[in-house]
Formats: structure tokens, sequence, C-alpha cells
């Protein structure tokens, strides 16, 4: 050191102040390093990814509507789509997990559903048939009931799952729970979840039946089956307060369907937003046949009109098989607004056309209060030929009058059975029409037994707009008919 004193025993004494001061010196930047870190590496900055909205290519349009388009001032009422949040840690990174935020309770008048929310973060498989185990808890802690074997409908690739608990009544008064899954294997997948994509979502309130509407969009060049749709409700805080499910029968490539979910909600609370969640089903395809319908089609005359709530039309189909029956078709029909926001969505089956003839499905739909139709449009599903008990349809319908003088007009006519077997439960479709050959409404009904080669007075109630100048009756064989001699009936 260059500072030592001459003197031995004052350069010990430095020496030893010196000495001392380094040691001060040294604990004092340990631990200054200790509070600061220093000696530790840095931590790396964890920053967020930035999610980019995925590109959904633009659903070709049914000819009867225009394509749809989000709305930002719903007629009805303005609900938003959540805003997507950022998944809960998946600590296996690539097996399924619950998305947080999304798991909750909904307490209704008479029940208590658990809804939770499953994601996939896989983007090369699916997870199918995915099992799952609960515990339900009170609002203090106290285990109510738990229960074990759940299943999940299908995780497609990306997709999010909605899953419903109806609890029983010892978990009535379940606050919350707990949910494990068992993933199983991830298998290859024939579509992912953004190929399912969904537009214009609104809700309807109403005092029995809240419902939530939506397009239902496929981007893909085949058609997708047995879509199965979960629909979340929030309120402004962002609490889950409803919930539903639906299964779509299909939807056809590049095109788009509508989507009905009737909701569950939550006791005197106030839905803000809607979420919808598509994903398959345990019975999806991808892909169909469609030579079908080259021998079955529909008639070219889709009329309506809306008579207060309702919404009357008829549509028909044609089968050119002049020796088998067609059979099993299932239908679809979507009521849009002038904004193209679902109003409803109807559905069922086409039992049994008789060879070479024409059946009309009638459908009386209820609309949500104080909106207004402005078109529709129908799909099918494939359906299948079958032995036909007639070569041709033997019933004819005479004699037909109106009256309007009870609580709902009623149509009555004569119905003959122009064949040697029995029949029982035939569908008996009438159609009304004013002087000028507008359609204003119709109904169906049911016969009692119609004997062989007999005739018996029917009636049919129907709802009507306007003064019926002309009645259409057609005799419809379904599934409810029974033929003397026929089947297992």
């Amino acid at each position: 050191m260059s500072n030592i004193f001459s003197d031995r025993k004052r350069g010990f004494i430095l020496v030893f102040v010196l000495i001392a001061a380094l040691l001060v010196t040294s604990v004092s930047c340990n631990l200054l390093n200790f509070i600061i870190g220093d000696d530790e590496p840095d931590e790396p900055v964890i920053e967020e990814p930035v999610v980019e909205e995925p590109v959904v290519e633009e659903p070709v349009v049914n000819e009867e509507i225009e394509e749809p388009v989000q709305q930002e001032e719903p007629a009805q009422e303005e609900v938003q789509e959540p805003v997507q949040e950022q998944p809960a840690t998946n600590l296996s990174g690539d097996e399924l997990y619950l998305v947080e935020g999304k798991q909750g309770t909904v307490v209704t008048e008479y029940y208590t559903y658990g809804v939770f929310v499953v994601g996939n973060p896989r983007n090369d498989c699916m997870y199918d048939y995915v099992q799952y185990d609960y515990v339900a808890y009170d609002a203090a802690g106290t285990e109510l009931y738990s229960e074990t074997g759940g299943y999940l409908e299908t995780a497609l690739p990306g997709a999010q799952v909605v899953e419903i608990i109806y609890f029983p009544d010892e978990a009535k008064d379940a606050a919350n729970f707990d949910v494990v899954l068992s993933p199983g294997e991830c298998t290859a997948a024939p579509a992912s979840a953004s190929t399912l994509t969904i537009s214009n979502p609104m809700y309807y309130a109403d005092e029995f039946s809240p419902i939530a509407t939506a397009i239902l969009n496929n981007s893909l060049d085949e058609i997708q089956t047995d879509v199965y749709v979960g629909a979340v409700a929030y309120d402004a805080s962002g609490a889950i307060v409803g919930v539903g499910t639906s299964y779509v029968a299909q939807v056809w490539s590049n095109d788009y369907t509508g989507v009905e979910v009737y909701l569950n909600l939550t006791e005197n609370t106030v839905v803000d937003s809607i979420e919808f969640l598509p994903t398959h089903s345990y019975f999806s395809e991808v892909g169909r046949d469609n030579s079908y319908f080259n021998t079955v089609y529909f008639g070219e005359d889709l009329p309506w009109v809306q008579i207060e709530d309702s919404y009357e039309t008829v549509f028909y189909l044609i089968n050119d098989n002049t020796s088998q029956a067609a059979t099993d078709i299932e239908y679809r029909m979507t009521i849009v607004d002038e904004n193209d926001n679902v109003l409803s969505v109807e559905s069922g089956w086409v039992d049994f056309i008789l060879p070479g003839d024409v059946t009309p499905v009638y459908i009386s739909a209820y609309l949500p209060e104080g909106t207004q139709a402005y078109t529709h449009f129908v799909e099918l599903t494939p359906g299948e030929f079958e032995d036909s008990p007639f070569a041709s349809n033997p019933f004819t319908t005479s004699n037909w009058a109106i009256d309007e003088s009870g609580w709902s007009p009623v149509v009555s006519f004569d119905l003959a059975n122009g064949s040697d077997k029995a029949v029982t439960g035939l569908e008996m479709i009438v159609v009304l029409y004013d002087a000028d050959d507008n359609f204003i409404g119709g109904g169906y009904a049911t016969s009692e037994i119609l004997s062989a080669n007999g005739t018996a007075y029917q009636e049919v109630y129907v709802n009507v707009a306007g003064e019926a100048a002309t009645v259409d009756v057609y005799p419809v064989v379904d599934y409810w008919t029974e033929i003397e001699g026929w089947g297992d009936n």
C-alpha cells in the first residue's frame, strides 16, 4: 500500500484499520448485492403474447338472405361478446385445462347448475369422450356432494367446451366446486375450432324461456354435422349468470345456419354479454353424400306470414322416387330479422313421403316479443328410401269449410281413405290462401281411425291472417301413423 507510516506500531495500527475497513466494505457490498439482486441472474422479462384474431373465411351466402353482419346495436337487446380471456396456466402444456374465469354456479328457482369451460391447447389433435370428476361445496367450504364419470363433448383443436353439471338435491346449496379431468389420448381431428365461428350473438329476455341466438359459420369445404354449441351468459362484472347448450344437425360447406339456445339463468340477474362456444359432439361427421337430394328436393313455394308474435310458414318436399318412400329427413329452419339476427330456429323430421308424392311441412314458430321477421331459410339432412305401404297417396279430401266464430278458427272437411287398409294417426296439414292467392296461414292435426275405403269428418284448428278463399288439405303419413297390416304398428 502506498500510504504506510514509517513508524512500525502506527503501521500495525493502520494495517488493522485498513483490514477492518475492507471487511466492513465487503459485508456492506454483499448485503447491498443481496438486497438489489446483483449477485443473482436477471429475471427474464415475460411479455404477454400478442394474440391475433383468427382470419375467418366469409361464408357462402344462402340465396334467401344476405350474408350476416355483426350488428353493433341489435334490435332486441344489446349484448356484447365477452373479450376472450387468456387461458389458465396449463401445467402440462399439451393437455386439456380448466379455463380461468369460466367456472361458476347458476341458481334458478328450482335447480342449481355448475358451469365450467375446458380448453384444448393443441392445434394438431382432439380430445374425445373425456371423463371428469367433481366435488361440490357450500359457501363455508363443506363438501356437499361428489360424483365421478361425467363426460365432455369433443374438444376440437383449439376449442373450448362448455359443460353443465346438474347438481342433485344434496348439492342444491353448492356455491363452488372442484373439477378433475382425465383427458386420455389426443387423436387426429377432421376439423378444428377455427372452422366453426359465431356471428350476430343475440339475447332475448323472457320470463319463462330466455334464449340466446347466433349465426354459426362453417369455413370448411365439407358439411359438418351434429355440432355441439354451448352458450354462457355473463353479467356486467363478468360473472357467469346463465348457461345452455344445443345441437346443430348440420352446417353446410362454406355456409351458415342459425343457432338457438334456451338459457338457465340465475334469478334476479341482468345479462350483459353472451359467449357461444361451438365444437363437435360424439356423433359429428365431416362430409356427406348429398346425391339424395337429386331425388328429394324443395318445391318452389316458400311463403310465410307473421301474425303478432307467430311466424306461419309452409314448405314442400317432392319425392321423385316412384317405387319407394323417402324417410327420415331432418330439417332445420332459421328465421331472421332485417339485420340478419336470428329470431327463431325450428327443427324436426319429415318421416314419410310416399312414392311420387308431395309432402308439406307446416311450421308455426313463436318469435321473441316485439320482433319483426324478414325472411327464413331451410336446410335438410339426407334421409333414406324405404318400401312403401302404398304405391301412391290413397287419401283425398272434399267439402271444406272454415268457422271463425269460436276462440280459434277451425277448418272442417271430409277425409276419404281409398285403400283397403284401416289407418289411424294420419297427419292432416291445412294451408290457407286469400282471394289473391296470398298465403295467409294454416295448421295441422292428427286423424282418428279411418276405416278401409271409408270417409270421416275431420277438423283442424288454424292460425290465419285475413279471409280464406282457398283451402288445401294434405293427408300425410308420419311416424305416428298406424296402417293395418304394415310393419310393427
